[in-house]
């Protein structure tokens, strides 16, 4: 099993961690983690934020089985389905 994330992810969650003990072990997590870079653009047709394109571009991109995201807003009707291929669930449902 590979883990995968996107830089932008990564700043992101920096963004929103409370804490620097939540970032410090956000830090040490992202040592077993790859980066993947979104790079060129997308051949698809779906309704969502620019930002949020650069979480699917870099999973489609890293050939990722499973997308992970709290972000119930604008992913939340993807939950449960498969995406090119990419399951989309939210954390709760990770077994």
């Amino acid at each position: 099993m590979r883990l995968l994330t996107s830089p932008y992810a990564v700043e992101e969650a920096q963004k929103n961690l409370g804490d620097d003990k939540q970032r410090a072990r956000l830090r040490r997590l992202l040592t077993s983690v790859e980066l993947v870079h979104a790079v060129g653009s997308h051949f698809f047709q779906v309704d969502l934020p620019a930002k949020d394109e650069q979480i699917l571009v870099a999973a489609i991109a890293g050939q990722a089985s499973h997308l992970i995201t709290g972000d119930v807003k604008h992913f939340g009707r993807f939950f449960g389905k498969n995406f090119m291929g990419i399951l989309v669930l939210p954390p709760a449902q990770i077994s």
